[in-house]
């Protein structure tokens, strides 16, 4: 809706100024009652979007307007309300619930997270929801705010202007939404389980092309899914893929390089849409950047290791080695707690110091979680950074606050400290 450059159908303006003259007909009126106003909205949201709506589904569920693909695939439901009140999300919820349980939909349901846009007229306001089920719950998120969509007399061609950016924006989306459940009819045989992403290849940083054999998510909560890709020699390699809106890749890299984070297949990237800091990446083809890096087996938390001081002693120099590597190239990491800290114990490797009687086993440490990495002076925490709990951040660390070379340095001051 930003897009300065949006194409809108001429047609949509006389359009959209008669829709908000119903809206205010409806939302102003004392005497109508409530099933005439909802058929005034549904008929005034049909003529916006170019398509009519069911009411009612062969199942005989009831909604106040529903648009199926094929006669199947949820992509709009239309939910009209008398204000915007405190449990709108949950009824948008419970409306996607509902046309989630169709029957017609008891097939592809396990396969498919069964995309969908709601448009909310809420009073004089109208809102587009998301709503998808890529897991055992629904998932539900404002795609706009809420636009007044009775004319305001200070500006009324504002309003205009506003709803008839939103139909247009909506009626391409609903147009690509139905072309993607129209392509889905081919590939159901073949697609996965919906709680596994529909992204299942990439590009090696070598050109190669190679496909992503999930197995499940890795943590609860986060976008992150283990798996394996298929390697030439008819074996596979275990691998993490996490699904990001903002990646440090060149910082994983020079970690990678001195063998202090985990080999990186691929990262979600544009040139032309990297700030020359290299400390962000714009948005481009993806809202979510996909990483696919090394699964390093066997590997606990730092939080989760029992070991010995000698174990204790490794541990602390490759921290020393890693942030002092970073430093020397002006990158920040941010995020050194113990969570982000990956201890690997190398089998069958070990050796005896001059002097000392005990082998000493070898240890590898590895950071992830570049999310927060990035050029010292540009890089930011975010702004939903939590001070709740028990980590004791150090001073200074605030939302969209600089993260400087002496947190980082405090952190391993921390960790030293604890493991000498």
């Amino acid at each position: 809706m930003h897009d300065p450059d949006l194409d809108i159908p001429p047609e949509l303006y006389s359009e959209a100024v008669e829709f908000s003259s119903t809206c205010w007909q409806v939302f102003g009126s004392k005497n109508m009652d409530e099933p005439t106003k909802k058929a005034k909205k549904l008929q005034a949201i049909e003529k916006m979007l170019g398509y009519q709506l069911l009411k009612r589904t062969k199942e005989g569920a009831a909604f106040d307007g529903l648009l199926l693909v094929e006669g199947i695939y949820p992509a709009l439901i239309f939910l009209s309300e008398d204000d915007i009140g405190v449990q709108l999300m949950g009824r948008c919820e419970t409306l996607y619930s509902k046309c989630m349980r169709l029957a017609s939909l008891d097939d592809v349901r396990k396969t498919i997270s069964l995309p969908c846009f709601l448009v909310v007229v809420s009073g004089s306001h109208i809102s587009v929801v998301g709503a998808a089920c890529p897991s055992m719950h629904p998932s539900i998120e404002y795609l706009t705010g809420f636009y007044v969509c009775t004319s305001m007399p200070s500006d009324p061609g504002a309003v205009f202007e506003n709803i008839a950016k939103l139909f247009a924006c909506l009626r391409r989306s609903i147009n690509v939404l139905t072309e993607y459940y129209k392509d889905l009819l081919s590939l159901l045989p073949c697609l996965p389980k919906r709680y596994l992403p529909l992204r299942n290849t990439f590009t090696t940083l070598d050109g190669q092309l190679k496909r992503i054999n999930y197995s499940n998510l890795h943590m609860l909560g986060k976008n992150i899914w283990t798996g394996t890709v298929d390697t030439p020699d008819s074996s596979s390699v275990p691998v993490l893929v996490k699904f990001t809106r903002r990646y440090c890749a060149a910082a994983h890299n020079l970690l990678k390089s001195a063998g202090l984070a985990p080999k990186l297949y691929h990262y979600d990237f544009e040139p032309y849409q990297v700030e020359e800091d290299g400390n962000d990446v714009a948005p481009g083809l993806f809202y979510w950047r996909m990483i696919v890096m090394e699964y390093i087996s066997n590997a606990v938390t730092l939080y989760d290791l029992t070991g010995t001081a000698s174990d204790a002693r490794q541990i602390a120099e490759h921290l020393r080695r890693a942030v002092d590597s970073l430093h020397m190239n002006n990158y920040v990491f941010g995020d050194l707690r113990p969570t982000n800290i990956m201890v690997q114990i190398l089998e069958g490797k070990a050796h005896r110091h001059k002097g000392e009687s005990e082998e000493e086993r070898e240890i590898r440490v590895a950071l992830v979680d570049f999310d927060w990495a990035g050029k010292d002076g540009k890089a930011r925490y975010p702004s939903g950074i939590s001070f709740g709990g028990t980590i004791a951040w150090p001073d200074g660390v605030k939302p969209r606050g600089l993260i400087t070379k002496e947190h980082d340095l405090y952190w391993l001051r921390t960790w030293t400290d604890l493991l000498a």
